[in-house]
């Protein structure tokens, strides 16, 4: 399914995409004097374009695991509402249903939103397929001990092996370390560091909340990054 679902959802969004192209055309053509110039469409076709692109590159940003630039973000929300009001307009000024209730609106809204929502959808669908690959090539793991939160500098110790399970935490209350009995990869070596998905994978948490807790363990001084791998310790 891995390998399925990601050209689906990526055909949908181009098709989603490529549909609006008339819309946001017909929408800047509408701010020309000359209705016949198609500058309306080169707009279009740019502004689409761009949307694509960047979408792209946020795929790439977080399969990587790193943060996406936030300039990246606002120019990526920005087009994407300017081509999702564009269709809202487009299916407004040809709607059948007169007045302006509730059926109106929700019917120019049917013809607003399927580009923002293939767009998100085809990201997360993009990146969860990523993940499997990368875990696919961890060998049968042994269980270590790994600090999570800690006054005092951070220390690998091996746990005994055969006893993984879900995560459990020490009683933060009594003891100075919390620690999570989790499993890491027998054949890899710590020096070596972890991808993301792989430090997902190991303290059975999704892709985006073991970003979160590396970039944090990063800040604190508790992990470094080399290339796409945080070393811990």
């Amino acid at each position: 399914m891995n390998r399925i679902l990601p050209p689906i959802f990526a055909a949908a969004f181009l098709l989603t995409l490529a549909g609006s192209i008339s819309h946001v055309a017909w929408f800047f053509g509408a701010l020309e004097a000359d209705r016949a110039t198609p500058l309306g469409l080169l707009i279009a076709l740019g502004l689409d374009s761009v949307i694509g692109a960047v979408t792209l590159a946020q795929v790439e940003y977080r399969r990587r695991g790193e943060a996406i630039p936030r300039s990246m973000i606002v120019l990526l929300v920005g087009l994407v509402a300017v081509s999702a009001a564009a269709n809202y307009l487009h299916a407004d000024a040809y709607n059948s249903i007169s007045g302006q209730d509730w059926r109106r609106v929700a019917t120019n809204l049917l013809g607003a939103l399927p580009l923002p929502f293939s767009q998100l959808l085809y990201v997360e669908v993009a990146v969860a397929a990523h993940r499997p690959a990368a875990q696919a090539s961890v060998a049968a793991p042994v269980a270590i001990a790994l600090p999570l939160a800690s006054p005092r500098k951070p220390v690998l110790t091996i746990a005994p092996a055969g006893k993984i399970g879900k995560a459990t935490f020490a009683d933060v209350e009594t003891s100075p370390i919390s620690l999570a009995r989790v499993a890491l990869p027998a054949a890899l070596p710590l020096a070596a560091g972890l991808t993301v998905a792989e430090y997902a994978a190991t303290v059975g948490k999704n892709y985006n909340a073991a970003y979160k807790q590396l970039a944090k363990m990063v800040a604190n001084g508790k992990a470094s990054k080399s290339g796409d791998r945080y070393i811990i310790g």
